[in-house]
């Protein structure tokens, strides 16, 4: 097999997942990596070793040696709260060439710049957490949310999690509608008695990706008609919307044509009760916003700036390349619940 030369690299890095796609400066796609979770914040002690390994999975696929990548943009959750010590330019030694260069920045920044693609746009992510951030083409600039698990991340794979443990709980007590949350709970973490969810949840390793994958029997459970269940998720979509509208307004384009583009595995599903109460709440109160899909996923925008970073400006025809590629190379979105 004959790797081309030279290569770019993209990352993105969060809390569910790390994905690494190689490219050509013409933007055609070689391989895609994967890798453990990278979050700069909550996963500290791996996210070095996350994105080495993503790499060196795709350039195990592309026959490809570090010499081969000429340029690397790195993504990350967590980047404003990191707590790998060194700061977040640490995670990127030894990853390339010393002579390449490489840059890391938050995972919003790469949404964006793969959302927009030089438009007015606000880019809308929930994963396992949420944020809105957008941009306009004069350098305008503005961000709601994404403040962590603990302080934010309302509509989030997180927050659907938390409120449904929580609903759990309260049905559980008598203080809250009745619920088939709990048993479905207790089914998916192995547990025999619902006293056990309390020690079940402190005790996770990782308290945020653990109880963001819970996520999924909240939003199973809405299908399969549980009101509380479907209640939440209405819930998280009108939150959602708030934050876009915070962006929106505080960029002056309320009442404008903007695309809103998704990113991240709540809003994945077009039917899901989530997008649904997020389109619908945006289509009250900012009826031109229009909720989209981004013209590239988050690893798609890094591959952009990892270009940009090689000296070559992407043009239309690269990007439909990129496009193309990482469409057939199925690159998941970060933080699917």
């Amino acid at each position: 097999m004959t790797t081309p030369s030279p290569l770019i690299a993209g990352m993105d890095s969060g809390g569910t997942h790390t994905t690494c796609a190689l490219a050509t400066l013409t933007g055609e796609v070689i391989a895609v990596g994967h890798a453990g979770p990278g979050n700069l914040c909550t996963h500290a002690a791996t996210a070095a070793s996350a994105l080495r390994d993503a790499l060196q999975d795709a350039m195990r696929q592309a026959g490809a040696e570090r010499e081969n990548v000429r340029a690397l943009c790195v993504g990350s959750a967590g980047y404003f709260a990191c707590a790998v010590p060194g700061g977040p330019d640490a995670v990127l030694e030894g990853l390339l060439r010393p002579d390449a260069p490489v840059e890391i920045v938050s995972d919003i920044e790469i949404a964006f710049t793969g959302a927009a693609v030089g438009e007015d746009a606000v880019v809308l992510i929930a994963g396992t957490g949420s944020v809105a951030y957008g941009g306009t083409r004069d350098g305008g600039r503005a961000r709601a949310g994404g403040w962590g698990y603990l302080l934010s991340d309302e509509g989030s794979a997180f927050w659907i999690g938390l409120q449904g443990v929580r609903a759990a709980l309260r049905a559980f007590d008598g203080r809250g509608p009745e619920t088939e949350l709990m048993g479905r709970l207790m089914r998916a973490l192995g547990l025999h008695d619902p006293m056990e969810l309390e020690g079940a949840v402190y005790g996770m390793e990782s308290v945020n990706t653990g109880v963001a994958a819970l996520a999924s029997v909240v939003i199973n459970a809405a299908r399969e008609g549980d009101g509380v269940a479907s209640s939440i998720l209405e819930e998280g979509g009108r939150l959602l919307a708030r934050a876009v509208l915070a962006v929106l307004t505080r960029l002056d384009r309320r009442n404008a044509r903007i695309p809103v583009a998704t990113v991240g595995g709540v809003l994945q599903d077009p039917d899901s009760p989530v997008r649904r109460a997020l389109v619908r709440s945006l289509s009250e109160a900012a009826p031109g916003a229009t909720v989209t899909w981004p013209a590239l996923p988050p690893v798609g925008g890094a591959l952009l700036r990892a270009m940009r970073r090689a000296g070559t400006e992407p043009g239309p025809d690269e990007i439909a390349r990129l496009k193309a590629g990482l469409a057939q190379k199925a690159t998941p979105q970060p933080g699917a619940a």
